[in-house]
């Protein structure tokens, strides 16, 4: 009789079996979670931006201007098309477009394809162009129930992200489960 240990070839490929199906159910969960993540980084950028303008505008006694930028990543997109790409400007003669003049604070670079972002003032409602901040701080020609929706359209799992705003503040939102607007 020999006492030998180790695997023979079909606990082996049951192993093997047994891995890949595990890996198989994970994929999706992990591609989710990566996505998320992804997600809420831009949405707590769009904040920290927002955050920094309402600070710069306090601070330097000026109107402060938030706004997608353009192809040419120097001036607003005309449109009001909120791709994966803003900026933050001192609109020194408070017309929300960035002009000779005007002092550009912050420019947040692309993050690459895949993510889309939705600006609107309501649930399917009117276009958000811009925001704009006077000297205060307080936005100015702010809509009822603005808000920037980040979302994956192509995602392993529905993903939603939204960052609302209202006269004082912006609120950070995360939806997980099914293409939900934010509330």
């Amino acid at each position: 009789m020999h006492d030998e240990s180790g695997l023979t070839l079909t606990e082996l490929l049951v192993a093997l079996a047994v891995m890949a199906m595990l890996a198989v159910v994970a994929m999706p969960r992990l591609g989710a979670l990566v996505q998320g993540n992804r997600l809420e980084a831009m949405a707590g950028d769009a904040m920290s931006d927002v955050d920094f303008a309402i600070s710069e505008a306090t601070r330097r006694g000026q109107t402060v201007t938030v706004c997608p930028a353009d192809r040419t990543g120097v001036t607003c997109d005309a449109g009001g098309s909120w791709k994966d790409d803003w900026m933050v400007f001192v609109d020194v003669n408070g017309n929300g477009a960035l002009e000779k003049g005007d002092v550009l604070v912050r420019r947040r670079a692309a993050w690459g394809a895949g993510v889309t972002i939705s600006a609107r003032a309501t649930n399917g409602g009117a276009q958000l162009k811009r925001l704009t901040l006077n000297p205060e701080g307080m936005f100015t020609g702010l809509p009822s129930g603005a808000r920037l929706i980040f979302d994956y359209p192509d995602a392993f799992a529905e993903v939603v992200r939204c960052v609302r705003f209202s006269n004082f503040a912006s609120e950070y939102m995360a939806l997980g489960r099914g293409k939900r607007e934010c509330p």
